[in-house]
């Protein structure tokens, strides 16, 4: 079968900040198929639904942006920049609507809501939280680090990586204000730094949460008034004991799996999912490069964005054996952090 996506790239060693990358899962192969110049540091992109229109970071400090961009056939072109009031966005989500895009302002600690109009394209400003607190990690968690956020329940969910909190927002569509409600937030273990989460898609009602600092995934289950811990489980290789910084999580298609990427100790996870939610860590796998960020999944390859060796690296997951392996085969590419499949 073939893929198609586009990486999201830091602009620190060259211009080309996205490329578009073709994977055949039949063959194993990866292949470039174009690239494109843009605004500094997209680091993470997010698609209309429709098609036609997506949505990009301009991580920054002190001043970030938002992007939006139009898909014209083989070719990218940038339609407007706007603020993000704040320092280093480093995220984006949409409602399940497509009516308003959030986006996560990581070194200044908060999150700004655009009401989008019926072509996906912003329309202003629509609301601004501000984060406020720390940590115990003095180095990572000196103040609010909002990190991630997704739509689920209504309302947002934000993963804020210096207040070790996954914090709830309610849409209020209609004045299109986010309503917080402590009763829906997640608390993580001190020092732990929620990062991304994952939802199984078999089983709405429960998150999956990576923290970078721990390196494990938390699982929660939803109960009457909010969140239930069922399982802390770590995400690191069992015989390592030095720096990491895990990343990116996220499930196989049929929700079977589910697989994460481990900076540092630079390896992919992969977890299997019982019937009842909770997880088994069953393999691990070198990622083929430095510094995994984010992981596409495509069936059952993932393509690993090795941030610090300018590389992508196809990992294959045998589910007959149970094992993952890297394949050999790559694609030089500057910096990659983020894909976004097309």
């Amino acid at each position: 079968m073939i893929y198609e996506f586009l990486t999201g790239n830091y602009t620190v060693r060259a211009k080309d900040c996205f490329y578009h990358v073709r994977f055949d899962s039949d063959t194993g192969k990866l292949s470039f198929v174009s690239s494109f110049q843009g605004p500094d540091n997209p680091s993470w992109l997010t698609a209309h639904p429709a098609g036609k229109i997506f949505y990009s970071v301009e991580e920054r400090n002190p001043d970030g942006g938002i992007a939006v961009y139009a898909r014209e056939g083989e070719t990218v072109r940038q339609l407007l920049s706007l603020p993000s009031a704040g320092a280093d966005p480093c995220q984006l989500s949409l409602d399940d609507r497509s009516d308003f895009l959030l986006a996560a302002n990581y070194s200044s600690g908060s999150c700004i809501l655009y009401r989008l109009d019926e072509k996906g394209i912003p329309a202003g400003i629509s609301d601004f939280k501000q984060h406020s607190g720390k940590g115990p990690n003095p180095f990572r968690q000196e103040c609010a680090h909002v990190h991630f956020s997704r739509f689920l329940d209504g309302g947002f969910y934000v993963c804020d990586l210096g207040l070790d909190q996954v914090l709830f927002y309610e849409l209020d569509r209609e004045n299109g204000k986010l309503i917080p409600d402590e009763k829906r937030s997640l608390s993580i273990d001190k020092g732990a730094g929620p990062r991304h989460f994952a939802v199984h898609p078999a089983h709405p009602g429960m998150i999956y949460v990576m923290t970078e600092m721990a390196g494990a995934v938390f699982v929660f289950k939803k109960k009457p008034g909010g969140w239930e811990r069922r399982q802390v489980i770590s995400s690191l290789p069992e015989d390592f004991y030095g720096f990491h910084n895990s990343a990116a999580v996220k499930f196989s298609g049929d929700g079977a799996y589910l697989f994460a990427s481990n900076r540092g100790c630079d390896t992919v996870t992969v977890f299997r999912a019982g019937a009842d939610g909770l997880l088994e860590r069953i393999a691990d796998s070198p990622c083929g490069g430095s510094i995994p960020r984010d992981i596409g999944v495509f069936g059952d390859d993932l393509i690993v964005c090795n941030q610090d060796s300018d590389l992508l690296s196809a990992v294959h997951f045998d589910r007959q054996e149970g094992k993952m392996y890297p394949t050999g085969e790559s694609l030089k590419v500057n910096c990659p952090v983020c894909i976004m499949p097309l």
